[in-house]
């Protein structure tokens, strides 16, 4: 039952913005400790791996929530120190990669490619994306790209798959 409780708080937190119906999700978030509050930030995480063009301003308000009515999550996790200031230059990011690309370009196959030529390690590559997918993870992985490391955000043109158990 806690559960469902806490879902709802989480949907009036996305989807108002009449400030006493935010206050009363926000504490039956927040009374709950680490659970309720890891609840809304992993969700505003998805919905900001999924958030499409047409609802970035709507993206944009969520965020600005969470920092006004949460503005200390690191008293919940330490871990959290400086979400919504992660969250907003992946989303930042995420929005570099849309102005870069044309609509009309956007439909198909993308991929994520992360690679540092003057290491022995190997190259990290994120397949099968949709572009809102692919954009996030652009966002996620630039913002903290290492000296000498590349990113490349790129359609895959031609694609054909085929599995071991193939003859």
């Amino acid at each position: 039952m806690l559960l469902k409780y806490r879902d709802k708080s989480i949907d009036t937190f996305l989807y108002t913005d009449d400030e006493q119906m935010l206050a009363e999700a926000v504490h039956t978030m927040t009374s709950e400790g680490f659970s309720g509050v890891r609840s809304l930030i992993y969700r505003l995480k998805q919905e900001l791996e999924d958030v499409d063009e047409p609802d970035f301003a709507w993206m944009d308000r969520q965020l600005e929530k969470g920092r006004k009515w949460i503005p200390d999550p690191e008293t919940y996790s330490p871990s959290w120190k400086g979400i919504w200031d992660v969250m907003e230059q992946e989303f930042t990011l995420k929005k570099k990669a849309y102005d870069r690309v044309p609509p009309a370009d956007r439909e198909g196959e993308w991929q994520i490619v992360i690679n540092n030529p003057f290491s022995t390690e190997g190259v990290i590559c994120h397949t099968d994306l949709t572009f809102p997918r692919a954009a996030y993870l652009f966002g996620h992985f630039r913002r903290n790209l290492h000296r000498h490391e590349l990113i490349k955000f790129q359609k895959a043109m031609t694609v054909f798959r085929e599995t071991g158990e193939e003859d």
